[in-house]
């Protein structure tokens, strides 16, 4: 449809203003999910594309240098893109995969201390009840499922059943 057409044009802009930026991040969060071997390796070829561009510019020498990529997978998945030459960066360089492990309570409080302040008053509420709540842990297992959990907290004080927690991920993709 062309409505679709209008928002990658228009997404395609904004990343490429970003990146000229120097804050461009792109995270493809999951590339051991994709549904077939061409989408993966069309999106391997996106970011090879963005780390040319990027070391292309110089380092130091600007802004482009602040730009990010990151890509994850799980761990029991990593072998396949380390050992597989058709997901091999064609360069030779290593991708920037990071593997996707499970967090625990104490890392998910980590990081609502960081972005609350461990300080303010809602990181306190946060680490008073996210102890009694199970959902809290189930769906923010992840480092960006676990962000999720910590925004949907501080937008409604509180955490909710399972279907408005997933809710909010659905969202967000």
């Amino acid at each position: 449809p062309q409505w679709r057409n209008q928002e990658v044009k228009s997404a395609e802009r904004l990343a490429h203003h970003y990146f000229l930026d120097g804050r461009l991040t792109v995270l493809i969060d999951g590339l051991d999910e994709a549904s077939h071997k061409e989408i993966k390796n069309d999106l391997i070829g996106v970011v090879e594309t963005i780390l040319k561009e990027i070391k292309k510019a110089g380092q130091g020498q600007n802004q482009q240098e602040k730009n990010r990529v990151f890509l994850t997978a799980r761990f029991s998945e990593r072998h396949r893109f380390e050992n597989n030459a058709a997901y091999r960066s064609s360069s030779r360089e290593p991708l920037p995969l990071m593997e996707v492990r499970p967090l625990d309570m104490e890392q998910m409080r980590d990081m609502a201390k960081y972005f609350y302040g461990e300080q303010s008053g809602l990181y306190k509420r946060f680490d008073q009840v996210v102890w009694q709540e199970e959902i809290a842990a189930k769906v923010g297992g992840t480092p960006l499922t676990a962000l999720l959990v910590i925004a949907y907290f501080e937008i409604h004080r509180e955490f909710d059943t399972r279907f408005n927690m997933y809710h909010i991920i659905v969202v967000f993709i």
